[in-house]
């Protein structure tokens, strides 16, 4: 049997905080419903047990006082005559003692049953915290890059953390469930004791329940706004902290501390606040405690003919109910309180409003002819302009192909379109005449190797680094990578060798060495296809004239695209795409550009202009001027 929970929304007409309740509440149900039914069921023999410790007092007092000679079944009703049946044949100071007895060992199973509640709903925390947290790193691994890549990755981060709401949802939940119940066993004791008295109070505790709502729909609009500031304050802080080499640079300092002030001042100012309202209820409900003793007191003595200790035994009853019809008021401004929360976790495990990475399900083997884009149209959905416009380009097999422009010009964009970060929004790509959306992603990207010039280096050994392109490599496959990457030199010269720990985002290496890791990961996949985008631009002349040595011999029986900005590493491509604009402006081999002195023979003429002046430099010992052309 399913339930149609959009369907149940509209029907009864759910605000959209009791929807998100709903939806909370059911998908906990759904998935652990075995550990809900346990904790439910301790909980009401928690209530069960307290409220019949209170009633074994109601009679032991009733007992010892002696004001009637009547059996407790003509008092008290079923409870009574069982207590009649069960201590009947005693006096009134055995029966006073064995009803205490009675009492305590009430007590000593309420609380064996409130242990076991507590450990039971302390798995079930951890259970669902386990849970949620896969979920959501799961949407993030799951959702297309063109989505995913909106968000800050601060704003990520709290995600995660939003996450740990659940964790007081939970508990939450279970006590208001325990106080609950709690209360329908009072309140069941108070209607047998005097439904005339309990009908006075029910009124009165809810008049003040209704005015206490007032106060927590104010700390609700507290949390509503102090959610988005506190995100901000993170997502800042962390920008900040990435970009503590920046900010010393530019003497930022300053301003980064006073950004920070602001927007701390701020989230300290709506947190105290928030403060401040929760700290009024517990006041409020003691208040409220001894005014309703003292009103029932004196409704009791000038209205009804009730007899002493079951006056006192109603009164002692009360006044252990209204503490919990505060913790239930606290329960319900604490979840209020949850509400922002809850929501952004909602809104995250969502899937009806999510785009996902759309996966074929042919499997990739090798390319057998080679790869084609056929008239591609592409765009980000952030801007109307084209990225890319009707671009068309051959990449066969076991060729290397170039693509060269000015930043902007769409080369990365390209490269993204291949890999499948992101699809065309109009033409086709096709790979051996197969439109590449047929492939099933991972199959196709695990035949590929990849290196960027925004290199990512883990804060983890450089052997695990290097791994992450073979997770099952061996040291010896490693080693290896490294050799033909040119970095094994420089990683044995650091003192753990492989087993060095880079620092994040590997800080402790420069921009040539994480880009020669970056390299060894791509050449142990041993990629088909091996797109490098900008791979040797923070390599000086030599270790750059070594790499090129090794991607001529990865070239072999593979199929490499190649983004450049100096055209001099890819002066041997097959084919040079030279795009413009998002167009392709030109295409050709690296002479037969030149001789079309279009472009791309501009581009080599100023680069080659600029080499020659760098040379001059280099040679130079500092004493001589240089007058020159660019």
């Amino acid at each position: 049997m399913t339930i149609d929970l959009k369907y149940l929304k509209n029907t009864i007409g759910l605000a959209e905080d009791n929807w998100i309740i709903l939806q909370t509440t059911w998908w906990l149900m759904r998935s652990h419903w075995c550990l809900l039914l346990i904790v439910f069921g301790t909980n009401l023999l928690v209530a069960c047990f307290q409220g019949s410790t209170m009633a074994i007092f109601a009679l032991a007092i009733q007992a010892i006082m002696g004001e009637t000679t009547a059996r407790f079944g003509d008092v008290y009703g079923v409870f009574g005559r069982l207590a009649d049946s069960l201590f009947g044949s005693l006096d009134r100071e055995q029966m006073f003692l064995a009803l205490i007895g009675l009492a305590v060992a009430s007590v000593l199973l309420r609380v064996i049953f409130h242990f076991f509640n507590i450990s039971v709903a302390a798995s079930l925390t951890v259970r669902i915290s386990k849970e949620v947290w896969g979920r959501i790193f799961n949407q993030f691994m799951t959702i297309s890059y063109a989505q995913i890549s909106k968000y800050k990755i601060g704003d990520l981060q709290q995600y995660l953390g939003d996450a740990k709401s659940l964790d007081n949802w939970i508990t939450r939940i279970n006590k208001i469930l325990g106080d609950s119940l709690v209360l329908l066993v009072y309140s069941a004791m108070l209607l047998w004791l005097s439904w005339h008295m309990t009908l006075f109070s029910l009124i009165y505790l809810i008049f003040i329940s209704l005015l206490l709502t007032v106060l927590v729909r104010k700390i609700r609009t507290i949390a509503e706004s102090y959610l988005p500031n506190r995100i901000e304050m993170g997502v800042r802080y962390l920008e900040f902290l990435r970009g503590m080499r920046l900010v010393r640079i530019f003497a930022r300092e300053e301003y980064a501390s006073q950004k920070m002030d602001q927007i701390v001042d701020s989230v300290f100012r709506q947190q105290r606040k928030r403060q401040i309202y929760n700290s009024i209820i517990k006041p409020l409900m003691q208040l409220i405690t001894t005014v309703s003793v003292a009103g029932l007191l004196i409704f009791s003595y000038a209205s009804l003919n009730i007899s002493w200790p079951r006056l006192l035994t109603f009164l002692f009853l009360l006044y252990r109910v209204i503490p919990v019809v505060g913790n239930l008021n606290q329960g319900r401004t604490a979840l209020h309180n949850l509400f922002p929360q809850i929501r952004r976790v909602n809104l995250m495990l969502r899937t009806d409003d999510k785009e996902y990475t759309r996966s074929g399900d042919r499997k990739f083997e090798r390319l057998e002819k080679g790869i084609e884009c056929d008239h591609v149209f592409f765009n980000y959905k952030e801007t109307n302009d084209y990225a890319l416009r009707n671009v068309s380009m051959r990449i066969p097999r076991g060729k290397m192909i170039a693509i060269v422009g000015e930043s902007g010009a769409g080369k990365s964009t390209a490269t993204d379109l291949l890999l499948r970060l992101y699809d065309p929004g109009f033409g086709r790509i096709m790979v051996d005449d197969v439109d590449i959306k047929e492939f099933d992603v991972k199959s196709w990207r695990n035949r590929i190797g990849y290196v960027s010039q925004d290199t990512f280096i883990f804060n983890s050994s450089i052997r695990d680094n290097i791994a992450f392109g073979k997770l099952n490599a061996s040291d010896e496959e490693i080693m290896a990578a490294a050799k033909a990457a040119n970095a094994h030199g420089f990683i044995t010269e650091l003192e753990d060798g492989y087993a060095t720990v880079v620092g994040d985002r590997g800080y402790r290496l420069s921009g040539g060495q994480r880009q020669r890791i970056a390299i060894a990961q791509a050449v142990l996949r041993n990629p088909e296809i091996l797109i490098l985008d900008e791979a040797t631009s923070d390599l000086d002349s030599i270790a750059e004239s070594e790499i090129q040595k090794t991607l001529a011999n990865l070239r072999k029986n593979r199929t490499v695209i190649c983004i450049a900005h100096r055209l001099s590493t890819i002066s041997k491509a097959d084919i040079i795409y030279v795009l413009k604009k998002g167009r392709i402006e030109e295409e050709g081999t690296h002479g037969k550009l030149l001789d079309m002195n279009g472009y791309y023979a501009q581009f080599w003429s100023i680069q080659a202009g600029v080499k020659k002046v760098d040379e001059m430099l280099a040679d130079s010992t500092g004493g001589g001027n240089f007058e020159f052309e660019r």
